[in-house]
């Protein structure tokens, strides 16, 4: 039991802890391309204003900046780019292309370097697939205000994040994302490359569908089984590499990649209210439309998103509260990421949820004073924790329940305990002890390890 809980805590702290670096898919020559598809590539041409969004073109057409490619036997398949043939046919340009258009009725070698590429591209497909992961259907595929650091990650079903989704690593760091369903971005979101991660380096397997909501942002290679659907607004940086069909609808592909940043005028959200002191460095409070009390959320990218209330000197560290949704209290969720993605009904009293993270992370329940302390507590907890309680590491992680204070004070202990579970004062307080439980236990029982 102990084994099972221990490992769905790993996946939680995912986001917070890099695995061993993967090595790079290698795309050959289909790298050559901004855009290559095997059935055919359509644009359409509404217009549609997009403005503020860091790294978007304001445009009422699609353009493509980067080479463009289909294998398809003919031309027709890529509609709306209003092609025009070089002198000796082996490749077309358009008004909405910054770069060569090829299929396979151009003149050889043209031909044959297409066959070259989708071959390449089906092997890129194959390798992505290949890879072990470090991580399988982790917060069962909502990846919504997360971070992502180096390593393999695996859905088998469908994927989805809205807000935005950051992947943080240096300049050499490789992602990998495995994703047996959809793909789906929604309106709107982000997506945010820090410290010196690379587009380059993220490769995107979607075995299904991928849609990108209208005027998103993200960053990446995507080797994608089926069709790919850009709709107005949105944005890549990286690569569409389809083994069907590519649409784009006002949309823009960018072959080479930039690293966006949190402007100035997008720094805070509508409602925004900022103390004395509060979001600092400049990178903190991307998008927040939170309240936030003087000197709270002070850290790189700390606060990012977020849209609750957030006390005076709480939020503190790198990533902390990034998306929090609920109350924090003041002094309370200290160090780097802790706090990331509190729901709506989070309310995290003063001076909880401290450590070397990450702690409290997409907590749900009612959290008194100076509980959650340690590394890794109470991550997903959606108990009522009184004060003084989980005060270990890995204390209350995907807890349930009621918890009395001063209970559930040994390592590890009250994890994935049940909506029924009842720990009296002073209970659970063994190394391991009251895991998976659903049980009611009067004051001071459970103390051994490994107990209840």
């Amino acid at each position: 039991m102990m084994a099972y809980y221990f490992a769905a805590l790993l996946v939680l702290i995912a986001s917070a802890s890099a695995y061993v670096n993967p090595e790079p898919i290698d795309l050959g020559t289909a790298g050559d391309y901004a855009i290559l598809s095997k059935r055919g590539i359509t644009t359409t041409t509404a217009v549609t204003h997009m403005t503020g969004k860091a790294g978007r073109m304001t445009t009422g057409v699609s353009h493509v900046t980067g080479n463009m490619a289909t294998s398809s036997t003919a031309e027709t398949p890529m509609t709306g780019f209003a092609l025009a043939h070089s002198a000796d046919n082996k490749f077309s340009t358009s008004t909405l292309v910054t770069g060569k258009v090829r299929s396979a009725s151009h003149n050889a070698p043209t031909p044959n370097i297409l066959i070259g590429a989708v071959r390449n591209m089906m092997t890129a497909y194959t390798a992505a697939v290949a890879a072990m992961p470090d991580s399988v259907n982790m917060l069962e595929g909502n990846l919504s205000h997360q971070h992502l650091h180096n390593g393999v990650y695996k859905w088998t079903s469908t994927v989805h994040f809205s807000g935005y989704l950051t992947f943080h690593g240096t300049a050499s760091d490789v992602f990998i994302l495995q994703i047996a369903g959809d793909l789906i971005v929604a309106s709107g979101a982000e997506v945010y490359l820090t410290g010196g991660a690379q587009a380059k380096n993220i490769f995107w397997q979607v075995t299904g569908a991928t849609d990108f909501g209208k005027d998103s942002t993200v960053h990446g290679v995507f080797l994608v089984k089926t069709a790919m659907t850009f709709n107005a607004g949105s944005t890549l940086h990286g690569a569409a590499l389809a083994q069907t069909d590519v649409t784009l609808h006002a949309a823009n592909i960018n072959k080479e990649s930039s690293s966006p940043t949190c402007r100035s005028s997008e720094r805070f959200g509508t409602g925004a209210v900022v103390g004395a002191g509060a979001c600092l460095p400049a990178t903190s409070c991307c998008v927040a439309t939170a309240t936030i009390g003087a000197g709270g959320c002070v850290g790189t990218y700390a606060c990012d998103g977020a849209a609750g209330t957030i006390g005076a000197g709480g939020c503190l560290g790198t990533y902390a509260c990034d998306g929090a949704a609920g109350l924090v209290a003041a002094g309370a969720c200290k160090g780097p990421s802790t706090c990331i993605s509190l729901t709506s009904t989070a309310n995290i009293g003063a001076r909880s949820c401290i450590g070397d993270g990450p702690n409290c992370h997409a907590a749900a329940g009612l959290i008194g004073a100076d509980s959650c302390l340690g590394n890794g507590t109470c991550n997903k907890a959606a108990a009522a924790i009184a004060a003084g309680s989980c005060t270990r590491d890995g204390s209350c992680t995907d807890s349930k329940g009621v918890i009395a204070a001063g209970s559930c004070t040994g390592v590890n202990s009250c994890v994935g305990t049940g909506a029924s579970f009842n720990a009296a004062a002073g209970t659970c307080t063994g190394e391991n002890s009251c895991n998976g439980s659903n049980e009611q236990y009067a004051a001071g029982m459970c103390t051994a390890a490994n107990s209840c």
